[in-house]
């Protein structure tokens, strides 16, 4: 039984955990945080455009950012494979508006984000450039 000062906590799953193999690690985290909200409050905060951040991450616990912001974002060569199956669907989502530029890359941590970066940027200039 729970006592009046704890608060109730809400249990889910992501569905790109899938279910097997049954997953190892378990975060118990306010339904109301994560990555994603946290990397808006931030670019909010200092006032720049979601089109203007880029995400970037390896394992399941950065598809948050990919779930709850409009940033591009960019799995890295060493992520996991469920985490490249998130970014790898994302652009099949029927919500037209919610298909930011998302990337695989095939660079391992740093080296995978500026490789990321570079095609990010090499995107934006084309985007730019026809409008």
């Amino acid at each position: 039984e729970l006592n009046t000062c704890e608060k109730k906590v809400e249990l889910s799953t992501n569905p790109a955990w899938g279910d097997t193999p049954v997953p190892q690690i378990i975060s118990a985290l306010p339904s109301n945080s994560g990555k994603g909200r946290a990397a808006n409050y931030i670019a909010k905060t200092l006032g720049f455009d979601d089109c203007d951040c880029v995400g970037a991450g390896d394992t399941l616990g950065d598809a948050s950012m990919v779930f709850h912001t409009s940033m591009p974002f960019l799995a890295v060569g060493n992520a996991t494979e469920s985490l490249k199956d998130v970014v790898r669907n994302r652009g099949k989502s029927s919500d037209k508006e919610y298909l930011p530029f998302s990337l695989v890359v095939k660079g391992f941590g740093v080296a995978g984000v500026l490789e990321g970066l570079k095609e990010f940027r090499n995107f934006r200039g084309d985007v730019m450039n026809s409008q």
